[in-house]
């Protein structure tokens, strides 16, 4: 009973803070060859007047600290890789909030970022899935839910419960091993569906979080993080997203007509409107 009132706790705790409680330091940064072949491998959006180029000054600079370990752990576990990447995509929204937030111009015509939060906020049974079957369901009824129920294969888990508002909720968490591929559904009786999905790379994470109607938004955020560099980038009124392949690529983020790119304390990108951006950080 005691294991269970502290994973409520802290389930509730996590969800109000949303920040991380560990500083992982098992993932690498890009060396130098791959840093010049994903540069070499971004789209030429000059050919057409129509679409928002980019300038030389906005193109990524990778000034980072290389490291050749990546999860050297061996008996690192799925809630461990689930920590880490939420933990850098985390940071890498703030240090994105806090760079932007010195241009108000940039303030003004840049998207919020807090949907991304609010995807986690629906997807609160990932703070407990790891566990028992009994502590999931003793947990979840503390939170308030009714008709709790679990069912769990060698890779994937559908956890069914009633709100107190009534409302059904379906929630499944797929997860593949060999990859560390994490694919997270929830379906709301009221249609809504969003998605949360995440995957290790050799030189940090790509993910994917989508809002499925929630707060009547349909907007896709696409992610990659290596260290404290990282880009988002946003699509409104997206379709329901396809699976992640594991053939994305760190500037992956960049295909999205609105994107945030965080380095070394400078972000550049494209607003909303689709002007391009440099800031620099402040001498």
């Amino acid at each position: 009973m005691k294991k269970i009132l502290i994973l409520t706790a802290f389930a509730i705790a996590a969800l109000l803070a949303l920040t991380a409680c560990t500083t992982p330091s098992s993932i690498k940064t890009l060396n130098e060859d791959e840093r010049q072949e994903q540069l070499d491998d971004l789209p030429d959006k000059t050919q057409d007047s129509s679409n928002q180029s980019k300038s030389t000054e906005t193109e990524p600079e990778f000034i980072v600290d290389f490291d050749d370990g990546l999860h050297d752990d061996d008996d690192i576990g799925p809630e461990r890789v689930f920590a880490e990447y939420r933990d850098y995509r985390n940071d890498l929204i703030s240090n994105i909030n806090q760079s932007r937030f010195m241009d108000f111009e940039l303030v003004s015509d840049s998207s919020s970022l807090t949907e991304i939060y609010e995807v986690d906020l629906i997807m609160w049974p990932t703070f407990i899935i790891w566990e028992d079957e009994d502590i999931v369901i003793q947990t979840g009824r503390l939170m308030g839910m009714k008709d709790f129920h679990v069912e769990r294969s060698k890779d994937q888990t559908v956890m069914s419960y009633v709100e107190d508002n009534g409302e059904k909720i379906t929630f499944t968490a797929h997860y593949d091993e060999s990859n560390d591929h994490f694919i997270f559904k929830a379906d709301f009786e009221n249609g809504n569906r969003p998605y949360l999905e995440f995957m290790s790379t050799p030189w940090g994470f790509v993910g994917q979080s989508y809002t499925g109607g929630a707060g009547m938004l349909e907007t896709l955020y696409l992610i990659t993080v290596s260290m404290d560099t990282g880009i988002i980038g946003i699509i409104h009124d997206a379709p329901y997203p396809e699976p992640l392949t594991g053939e994305e690529i760190f500037t992956f983020p960049m295909s999205a007509p609105e994107y945030y790119f965080y380095n070394n304390g400078s972000l550049s990108g494209e607003s909303r409107s689709g002007e391009s951006f440099n800031l620099k950080p402040s001498d």
